[in-house]
């Protein structure tokens, strides 16, 4: 080995680097993996949102708040939010929740761009 160009110390260093890269491109795909998840998750939520939205906007056009309302009344149960306001409150969640998706995707991205690094 002495004849070697390398020193046993920076074979080792080598062979740990490697092994050090493979698990490191491991905990990106990993990463992206679950970060994929994630944004299936919110899409679902972003989705079951838009359905809430849509249910609010058919019930502000027949008026069934109305009604709802004055049953409440009845029972002694405080009036619901009025639609207008449930709706912007969903708005305002779906618009949140698509920034969150949008953010996710961003760290895709950068998640990828870590992993071009390594090769």
């Amino acid at each position: 080995f002495s004849n070697h160009p390398f020193p046993e110390s920076i074979l080792a260093t080598q062979s740990v680097k490697i092994m050090s890269t493979a698990q490191t491109r491991e905990d990106i795909k990993s990463r992206l993996s679950d970060v994929m998840r994630i944004i299936a998750a919110k899409q679902q939520e972003s989705g079951a949102l838009l359905d809430r939205i849509t249910l609010l906007e058919a019930d502000l056009r027949n008026s069934i708040s109305d009604s709802a309302s004055s049953a409440r009344r009845r029972r002694g149960l405080p009036d619901p939010l009025p639609i207008e306001r449930q709706l912007q409150q969903l708005q305002q969640e779906r618009i949140e929740k698509d920034a969150e998706i949008g953010q996710l995707w961003t760290k895709i991205h950068d998640l990828q761009q870590e992993e071009r690094s390594l090769e």
